[in-house]
């Protein structure tokens, strides 16, 4: 048996190196990718900006209904470094929405249709964060300032406070702030191996008398709804 073993591995050894070098070539470029910042992404057509913030509206009504009360300001706050959203300008938003749909700056957009997208998606936006659960309906944009008060906000720069006039920083996508992240290479066999493992005990729990069963999630439906597979939460039930 130990010598039939041992000629299997002579002979499909030839075949095994070339694919474990694909596959660390392959995931080798795909964490370039994951990593890589300065390459800007296709611009998003309004319809999925809208489905994102759709889904982000959904999620934070939920947690502050179920056990997180403050979460909106929490998620305000880390975007914004600090910031709320009541101090959020029409421009501050301009540049958020840019940023995460367009991956470029709003004055840096290339094309009228991918600026008339983000004010649209800005406006939108204003209305998602009036939810009765979120800010209300009085919610609305921090005004921009007037020409009669350039004096006092001059005066708020050289006494060292931030300005009122002065744009929020807004955190980008795709810029990881603790840099590079740290990744460690599996060969090809690794997840072979835990493929055909998980394959053998679901055959066996099957032969058991269990049944697999599973639970939809927000991400399945959603994968569902564009056409591909999601995560769904899986149990086994006898």
């Amino acid at each position: 048996a130990g010598a039939s073993v041992a000629c299997a591995c002579v002979a499909l050894f030839p075949v095994w190196v070339p694919a474990e070098v694909g596959f660390y070539l392959y995931l080798r470029e795909k964490r370039r990718r994951l990593l890589r910042v300065s390459e800007p992404f296709d611009p998003m057509e309004k319809d999925e900006c809208m489905h994102h913030l759709t889904c982000i509206q959904r999620s934070l009504v939920n947690l502050s209904a179920r056990s997180h009360p403050k979460i909106s300001t929490q998620f305000f706050e880390d975007w914004f470094k600090g910031s709320s959203a009541t101090d959020i300008t029409r421009d501050d938003a301009l540049q958020w929405m840019s940023q995460s749909f367009m991956f470029r700056d709003f004055e840096a957009l290339a094309t009228e249709r991918e600026r008339r997208i983000v004010q649209e998606v800005t406006t939108d936006l204003e209305g998602i964060l009036q939810h009765d659960q979120l800010y209300g309906a009085d919610y609305s944009y921090r005004a921009e300032e007037e020409e009669e008060e350039e004096e006092e906000e001059e005066e708020e720069k050289i006494s060292g406070g931030k300005s009122r006039g002065m744009r929020l920083e807004v955190l980008k996508p795709g810029f990881n702030i603790c840099g590079d992240f740290d990744t460690v290479h599996y060969p090809f066999s690794v997840y072979m191996g835990i493929y055909v493992f998980k394959k053998v005990a679901g055959m066996l729990i099957r032969n058991l008398g269990f049944e697999q069963h599973s639970w939809p999630t927000h991400q399945s439906r959603d994968a569902e709804e564009g056409g591909s597979d999601g995560g769904a939460f899986t149990y086994w039930y006898r």
